[in-house]
């Protein structure tokens, strides 16, 4: 598809590089959309970023970051949760984000790191061809590093507790560890409410206009999410572009599995596990999830560097470019430590 052509509204630095590649996975029953592009006429990439988008979010936000990373000679990949962007749906209707557990996130991610992920490794030749010449010529994959944003961040560290041995490191962008709007509950209250609710209406909206919340993503002014007009009006022009990637509101289930993971991560038990080395950033303006919460974890990280990215509101990644620069620098100057 020439998004060039068709999308002309979009600037080019938002659009598909080239040679993108899409992978259309079955596993479960489910279909699992997973993107991925490699440097060009440079040999192997000196590292493989693999990307954990956020709630609602789709493979296609990225592809500006993913221009940013192939300058650095770094291979991409990012994949689409069940529930969003173009895998498949819980529910019938489409526009509800819903849950049966973050465990099957934390699954399909091993899928698609072991599976393909793995396999690549720079060039575009076909990922098993790739391998085999690498194996021939005794050359070390490059290594993995992990790049979570706000849930996608809450399902990579516990990923890194599951499969401590995958990545060489990880950043995470606003992680999900808690959640601002329930953050004062006690605890015992909020699984309590929470599964009370899920049992009883758990398919539902958590909002009675659920299924407008797309149309929310165009007002710009007083949102949470970013300070840069162009970038924070990416959502709602993929979405126009194509329908099939709209979302509305979560519905109680999600609701449930996202306090129950952020529960887990808070768990000095599940921490202790975690021994990769971790950049985890928060936004200044934070409104969405709980950067008290968030360093709290990092206080119990075997190894991790906390930093708070001044002028920031919850999407670092979709910032202004200055904002967004002082992460992406520290970001680089950390993959560079852990890769030499």
């Amino acid at each position: 598809m020439n998004q060039s052509a068709q999308h002309s509204d979009i600037e080019e630095r938002f659009l598909q590089p080239p040679n993108w590649r899409w992978h259309m996975i079955k596993r479960d029953g489910y279909t699992m959309r997973a993107g991925c592009v490699m440097p060009k006429g440079r040999g192997a990439a000196d590292a493989i970023i693999v990307i954990l988008p956020g709630l609602n979010e789709f493979a296609e936000k990225y592809f500006e970051l993913s221009q940013d990373f192939l300058a650095q000679n770094y291979g991409v990949w990012v994949i689409d949760w069940r529930g969003q962007g173009l895998s498949g749906r819980y529910l019938p209707n489409p526009l509800k984000r819903h849950s049966e557990g973050f465990n099957h996130d934390i699954s399909d991610f091993h899928h698609l790191i072991m599976g393909y992920v793995k396999l690549s490794g720079g060039g575009q030749e076909e990922e098993g061809g790739k391998r085999r010449e690498m194996e021939k010529e005794g050359r070390a994959a490059p290594p993995l590093i992990m790049l979570g944003h706000s849930m996608g961040g809450n399902i990579g560290l516990r990923y890194l507790a599951q499969h401590p041995d995958i990545f060489k490191a990880a950043g995470f962008s606003a992680p999900m560890v808690g959640i601002q709007a329930v953050q004062s509950w006690p605890e015992s209250l909020a699984r309590a409410l929470s599964a009370a609710l899920n049992l009883c209406i758990g398919t539902l909206f958590t909002s009675f206009h659920g299924h407008k919340t797309t149309r929310q993503n165009k007002i710009f002014n007083g949102n949470p999410l970013s300070s840069d007009p162009k970038r924070f009006a990416l959502t709602s022009s993929w979405m126009a572009f194509n329908k099939d990637l709209r979302i509305g509101d979560v519905t109680f289930g999600w609701v449930y599995h996202a306090l129950r993971s952020c529960l887990a991560l808070q768990d000095p038990k599940t921490l202790n596990t975690i021994h990769t080395h971790c950049l985890i950033a928060t936004a200044e303006h934070e409104t969405i999830v709980s950067n008290h919460a968030t360093q709290n974890t990092v206080s119990l990280l075997l190894s991790a560097e906390l930093i708070e990215i001044q002028g920031a509101q919850h999407e670092i990644l979709m910032e202004s470019d200055t904002i967004r620069d002082r992460f992406l620098s520290q970001f680089f100057t950390f993959i560079d430590k852990n890769i030499t």
